[in-house]
């Protein structure tokens, strides 16, 4: 069996995933080397369990479906109850009012700007927004190795990165965070930067 990832034109930057598995022979055009990883991955376990290699077309799910199913599969398992439950949060708090409503499809990478940027701007905390922004992030990469988008749309090179702020900018935040409340939803769900990428630890969240 083998599940291969390179460009079918090199220097396009544009990644395929192969399959040579007995006597099949196919190709899949994904897009970013990264998304095409996801794929193959997904490629690889479904070959070896006797399924298909890849998932054929199907209805596209709404992203709160997905996201629900995706903390239920991928977070309460695997994470401590604390940190599954700082998920929930997040998802609920504020990725749902955004793209609750949207398919998966139908997510570009204006509308992550734009919502990072209305976070920003509604004064959440900048660890915050990271937290949500990795785990919008995390939710649309499984999206893909389910080959149910091609890319992320969420991925750090399609959206704003948050620009380091001032040593002003952050005297003064810290001043306003000495004399603000703690009631706001912004601040029970803000920790610490997440210990990697695409993803909230459980250290970050307190469990």
């Amino acid at each position: 069996m083998g599940v291969t990832v390179r460009e079918k034109v090199p220097g396009s930057g544009v990644y395929w995933v192969f399959i040579r598995h007995g006597k099949q022979r196919r190709s899949r055009r994904i897009g970013s080397e990264k998304a095409a990883t996801y794929v193959a991955a997904g490629s690889e376990r479904r070959l070896h369990e006797g399924g298909p290699a890849f998932i054929e077309s199907a209805p596209v799910p709404m992203f709160k479906a997905y996201a629900a199913q995706w903390r239920t599969e991928t977070i309460v398992p695997h994470r401590k109850a604390r940190t599954a439950q700082y998920y929930e949060q997040i998802i609920a708090a504020h990725l749902e009012p955004t793209f609750g409503a949207m398919t998966l499809g139908e997510i570009r990478p204006a509308h992550v700007r734009a919502f990072v940027a209305k976070k920003l701007q509604g004064g959440a905390a900048r660890n915050t927004v990271k937290n949500m922004a990795a785990t919008l992030r995390s939710i649309l990469y499984a999206a893909v190795g389910d080959e149910i988008i091609p890319s992320n749309p969420a991925a750090r090179g399609a959206t704003l990165r948050l620009a380091p702020r001032s040593p002003r900018a952050r005297r003064g935040a810290r001043a306003r965070a000495g004399g603000a409340g703690a009631g706001r939803c912004d601040q029970v769900v803000s920790r610490p930067r997440p210990a990697r990428d695409d993803a909230v630890s459980d250290r970050d969240a307190g469990g």
